[in-house]
């Protein structure tokens, strides 16, 4: 559990820096569908929608959702708060199960981070995964 906790916080941490632009795709991949979901569900501060977007159970969500909602709302006030974010390309590996989705997250203050959200496909779903 304390792994979990770990692993749960670091990908809390590393994707809270998010926003939201469709960066001009007008046709996306389902994983890039997806991440645009995430982030999303993040600039509006529904961190339940948000959790939902991984390959989590129920209760591991709920879990999520309360630690995205405990650093999201100061790491967000220290860069004067998201503006927005742009998806970019998606990278699916040769089986079609696994990908990698681009996304630069832009804060208030000018500042951008990018960031790479990893999915994987569970039969016709894809899900984000906490494997980084």
């Amino acid at each position: 559990m304390k792994k979990l906790f770990g692993i749960l916080l670091i990908a809390a941490l590393a994707i809270c820096a998010t926003g939201c632009k469709n960066g001009g795709k007008a046709k996306w991949s389902e994983p890039q569908k997806i991440a645009d979901k995430a982030m999303s569900a993040l600039l509006k501060g529904d961190y339940e929608a948000f959790a939902a977007t991984f390959n989590l159970e129920e209760k591991d969500q709920k879990m999520l959702a309360a630690m995205v909602s405990e650093k999201v709302g100061p790491k967000f006030t220290e860069k004067g708060g998201l503006a927005g974010y742009t998806i970019g390309e998606a990278h699916i590996d040769d089986e079609g199960t696994q990908a990698e989705v681009e996304v630069v997250f832009k804060y208030k203050d000018g500042t951008e981070e990018d960031q790479e959200l990893s999915f994987q496909k569970d039969g016709d779903t894809w899900k984000q995964v906490l494997d980084k």
